[in-house]
């Protein structure tokens, strides 16, 4: 973008100079400050997905227009539309150059079938092995006639080149709204099960700041629903719906002289939750685990070994990039308002109902330690059926800390490497199967009124 803004003609005038106030002195350049503006909007679109087993696909010119095979799958793609802006940093502009993006998903509806995971399953793999390539070949093999001063001082001055071109004068927004959309995944010809995905609406923000040091993801979303049910019931056998959903994601990266990088991630979550579950309709949901989320691919680390193949002679040695020190902490706070789940577990049985008032968790993960702490201000849950009871519980907290061992000196007799703390205020519990009370419980405690159990394990 910017050898494109430089390239476009435009000329300052000195009128121009004079209106605004700024004289140039001296061989002082003048440079263009030119605006790029561009709109893209794609009407409609497919995507075809052909089974290897079946054959290779035929070609474009076998196929009548609208014609389409039994094995192929198409996937149409929703309406989107994009607004581009560049504003280039010059006489007039202050601040870094910017790059705007916004763009909207319109509404769509696809259903996804299991024939699609081979394809995703191929593309993971590749990707495995592409990047299992990548770091074998970080290894360096040289001869001794190098000097270790040249070799290191090379190896330093490659990684300072990379990481100034690596970093840019760039400001980059990018923004998308997504409308009012649903996502199908059926389990055919394996079962008649679907699980969808729904959204009213919902919008993110993506900045960069120049240079990648600080990056921040913000989003809300609203009217989210996930169900899973029968195709031949109306009834969902799972739902969970989330209202006013508001996230933040934000990224920092500090780096010293010496090159250490000090990285903070931060994830705040806002919003309320919602769901039931009918246990009669269990095999639903072994059946979509089954199709679906166990032939999911995923991402395996591969485990370092020697290579036996590289010939150990005296004539060569290998030498590996330094290691950069770098300390990464990482915060999530994740907030619920409102949680109301309700359980079917059969007529015969029970319906339970759980409902969490203000729930709050804080978890900090840093080098030195790990922090976690739950809050709950009311805790209820009410049974009805054969066996029937309630349980309510105020103001439920629970922390706990972990020191890593690198935290304390070798002779340190008195440093708690875990600490643990529960706490309650009063508990009222009751319990009953065909009419007849099984447990009545009632806590009350004036002073203190709250219950304290705390866990201290001592290092030694």
């Amino acid at each position: 973008m910017t050898r494109i803004a430089a390239s476009l003609p435009r000329a300052v005038s000195h009128a121009d100079i004079a209106r605004d106030g700024v004289s140039p002195q001296g061989d002082q350049q003048i440079t263009p400050a030119s605006n790029i503006f561009a709109k893209f909007v794609f009407r409609s679109g497919e995507v075809h997905i052909h089974n290897d087993a079946k054959g290779t696909p035929p070609l474009a010119h076998q196929l009548s227009a609208g014609q389409i095979r039994p094995e192929q799958e198409t996937l149409k793609l929703p309406v989107i539309s994009a607004w581009v802006e560049y504003r280039a940093s010059g006489l007039r502009v202050t601040g870094p150059a910017a790059l705007i993006f916004k763009s909207t998903i319109h509404s769509s509806q696809n259903t996804l079938k299991p024939s699609l995971l081979p394809f995703i399953t191929k593309i993971v793999d590749y990707v495995q092995l592409r990047l299992r390539k990548t770091s074998r070949g970080d290894t360096l093999q040289i001869t001794p006639s190098v000097a270790e001063e040249e070799l290191s001082s090379s190896l330093t001055a490659n990684r300072l080149e990379n990481l100034s071109e690596a970093s840019s004068s760039l400001q980059i927004s990018f923004s998308l709204r997504i409308d009012k959309s649903t996502l199908e995944l059926t389990c055919q010809p394996d079962a008649n099960v679907i699980a969808a995905l729904r959204w009213e609406s919902g919008g993110f923000l993506l900045n960069i700041s120049p240079g990648a040091h600080n990056v921040t993801l913000t989003g809300t979303v609203d009217g989210l629903t996930i169900g899973l049910k029968h195709g031949f019931l109306s009834e969902d056998c799972v739902n969970i719906a989330a209202r006013n959903l508001a996230f933040a994601l934000a990224f920092t990266k500090i780096e010293d002289r010496i090159g250490n990088i000090d990285s903070k991630v931060s994830l705040v979550v806002d919003t309320d939750i919602s769901g039931g579950m009918h246990f009669s309709r269990l095999q639903d949901v072994l059946c979509f685990k089954a199709v679906w989320l166990d032939r999911i691919p995923l991402f395996v680390a591969e485990q370092t070994s020697p290579d036996k193949s590289r010939p150990s002679t005296a004539s060569s040695f290998f030498v590996t990039t330094p290691v950069v020190k770098q300390e990464v902490t990482t915060a999530f706070i994740i907030r619920f308002r409102q949680v109301h789940l309700e359980v079917d577990l059969g007529q015969s049985i029970s319906s339970v109902t759980l409902d969490l008032q203000s729930a709050l968790t804080r978890v900090c993960f840093s080098e030195m330690s790990t922090e976690v702490s739950l809050s709950v201000a009311a805790v209820s849950i009410l049974a009805k059926g054969n066996v029937a009871g309630h349980m309510h519980v105020p103001n439920c907290v629970f922390q706990t800390i972990r020191r890593n061992e690198d935290a304390f000196s070798n002779d340190s007799r008195t440093a708690r490497m875990l600490e643990l703390s529960m706490t309650s205020g009063p508990l009222s519990a009751e319990l009953e199967s065909d009419h007849q009370r099984l447990l009545i419980y009632r806590w009350v405690i004036v002073i203190p009124p709250y219950l304290d159990l705390t866990v201290r394990y001592f290092q030694g």
